[in-house]
C-alpha cells in the first residue's frame, strides 16, 4: 500500500501548492493541476482495490470452514505481495479451472505467500516463478516451480522442520514459514510436496482433497 499512499502524499502537496499559487494571484498550469487530479484517482483505485483484497482475506467471522476459489485466492494474494519482488522478477500465473474448494481462506493465502517467498529467496531478477494449479487423481495440484539455485537432496527431507540459530547475539529460526504452511495444508487434510535438482531449481506442490458431496472436507482445529 506504501506505493499508492506515496502518490497520494505527493498530489496533496501538488495541490496545496497550486492552491497556494491562486491565493497569491499567480498563474499556476493548469495541465499541472490536471496530471495531479488523475494521479490521486488513480492512487485511490489501487488503494480501494488493495483494501477489497485485504478484506476478502481477512474475514474470520464465519465459523468454520469457507468456499473458496483457489485460482482467484492465487490472484489476491501475488497482488499483495507482488510489490516486494521486484519488476525485474518474472511471476506467472497459469491456473486451470478448478472445483470450489471448503477452507479457511486466510490461512491458504498464508501458505501461498510462504511459497512464493521462498521461490524469489532462491533465484535471482533474471529467472521466474510459475504458479500453476490442475486437478489429477481426485486431488487439487496447486504447484510453484522456480528456476533458481535448487535444494540439496540431502536438505529436503528436513526442510519442514523448524529450528533456532544463533547469530550475531541474535536467536533466528529457520524453515518457519514452510513449517507453518504445512501445518495448515495439514489441516485442510492435504499435503506439500517438495521437489528440487540442485542448479535447475525446486517446485513445491500443494496437494488438496476434492470436495465429496455429503462429507465436510475442513474443519477448524
Amino acid at each position: 500500500m506504501n506505493t499508492p499512499l506515496g502518490a497520494f502524499n505527493s498530489t496533496l502537496d501538488t495541490l496545496v501548492t497550486i492552491y497556494e499559487h491562486q491565493r497569491q494571484k499567480k498563474s499556476p498550469d493548469p495541465e499541472i493541476a490536471s496530471q495531479a487530479f488523475q494521479v490521486a484517482r488513480t492512487a485511490l483505485g489501487r488503494l480501494t482495490e488493495t483494501v477489497e483484497r485485504m478484506k476478502s482475506l481477512s474475514n474470520l467471522s464465519r465459523a468454520g470452514g469457507q468456499v473458496v476459489d483457489l485460482n482467484q485466492l492465487w490472484h489476491d494474494t501475488v497482488s499483495l505481495i507482488r510489490a516486494e519482488f521486484g519488476e525485474d522478477l518474472k511471476l506467472e500465473l497459469a491456473l486451470s479451472p478448478l472445483p470450489d474448494f471448503k477452507g479457511n481462506p486466510q490461512q491458504m493465502s498464508t501458505v501461498f505467500t510462504s511459497l512464493l517467498r521462498n521461490a524469489a529467496a532462491a533465484i535471482d531478477s533474471s529467472r521466474s516463478i510459475v504458479v500453476t494449479s490442475s486437478v489429477g487423481g481426485g486431488e487439487l495440484i496447486l504447484e510453484v516451480r522456480d528456476t533458481g539455485i535448487g535444494i540439496a537432496a540431502d536438505r529436503i527431507p528436513h526442510l519442514f522442520n523448524p529450528s533456532f540459530q544463533v547469530a550475531e547475539n541474535r536467536v533466528g529460526t529457520t524453515n518457519w514459514g514452510l513449517f507453518v504452511a504445512q501445518s495448515i495444508v495439514a489441516n485442510h487434510r492435504g499435503r506439500i510436496e517438495i521437489e528440487s535438482q540442485e542448479g535447475k531449481g525446486a517446485a513445491a506442490r500443494i496437494y488438496l482433497p476434492q470436495a465429496v458431496p455429503g462429507r465436510d472436507d475442513w474443519t477448524e482445529s
